[in-house]
């Protein structure tokens, strides 16, 4: 962070794509916290899977012995906002309720409430305060 902190007169994007779920829940906040405090203004975008998906996930893991373990899930987008001020969601995005093309042999799952949000893109905006 020191490094990009002496450029931080403007605002920054930060992505982690594929990253969250293999941390626990308290690296992941105080990796948000830290971008927060740090880069006032900026936004964080990530994707993030359900409680569900994780339980699916690491039950498959064990059967197969393949892949890693997710540990961290996320039951509502809303939850970020509940760990500090300041942390606002933006947007939600969840590709099979989105018609995503790719995903078109899989649109029977938007109609089931337990798969349609077991994974999703997720858009904050990180401030001092809750004002912004």
């Amino acid at each position: 962070m020191d490094a990009v902190t002496i450029r931080k007169e403007h605002p920054f994007l930060f992505l982690a794509e594929g990253l969250f779920m293999f941390f626990e829940e308290s690296q992941v906040m105080r990796l948000v916290m830290a971008l927060k405090n740090n880069f006032p203004g900026s936004e964080l975008v990530f994707d993030a899977f359900s409680p569900f998906y994780v339980w699916g996930n690491n039950r498959r893991v064990v059967r197969t012995k393949i892949g890693a373990m997710a540990h961290w899930a996320l039951k509502r987008p809303t939850d970020l906002e509940r760990w500090t001020e300041g942390v606002r969601l933006v947007d939600e995005w969840y590709p099979f309720l989105a018609g995503e093309p790719r995903l078109a042999h899989l649109r029977w799952v938007q109609f089931i409430p337990l798969l349609s949000k077991t994974t999703g893109i997720f858009h904050y905006q990180l401030s001092e305060s809750s004002l912004v």
